[in-house]
């Protein structure tokens, strides 16, 4: 069995109110493409959030953090498209899982057979 190496990862507050996407973040198949994904997500969880901060007409004592948005859009709108891609892969491994699991019990179910237990009951096994 391979070892698996454990990797500390430090959220701020508005990451870890969205931990639902390092969820899915994690169900990338290496290493480098689940640290990949988290870097993902942070950029998801920053666009997200970007509504609430003081931007546009009447806030133009934030210059600095205006110029940084413009500055770091084209890395949340590849990050945006990398998420997309993200959920898909992980919604597909779901998908699978749930379907092999409902067949299972599909199975299960044909399987039993009724035996009569007493008059008017049933018993299955």
């Amino acid at each position: 069995m391979k070892a698996h190496r454990l990797i500390e990862i430090q959220f701020n507050e508005p990451e870890f109110l969205s931990l639902e996407l390092f969820g899915v973040a994690l169900s990338e198949p290496s290493e480098k493409a689940r640290l990949r994904a988290i870097e993902v997500m942070r950029q998801e969880v920053t666009s997200l959030g970007l509504g609430s901060f003081p931007m546009g007409p009447g806030h133009k004592r934030s210059p600095n953090f205006v110029l940084w948005v413009a500055e770091t859009s084209q890395a949340r709108y590849e990050a945006a498209h990398e998420y997309s891609q993200i959920l898909q892969r992980c919604e597909a491994k779901n998908e699978r899982k749930l379907n092999i699991a409902e067949h299972v019990g599909k199975l299960v179910w044909d399987s039993k057979k009724k035996v009569p237990r007493s008059a008017g009951s049933w018993w299955y096994s």
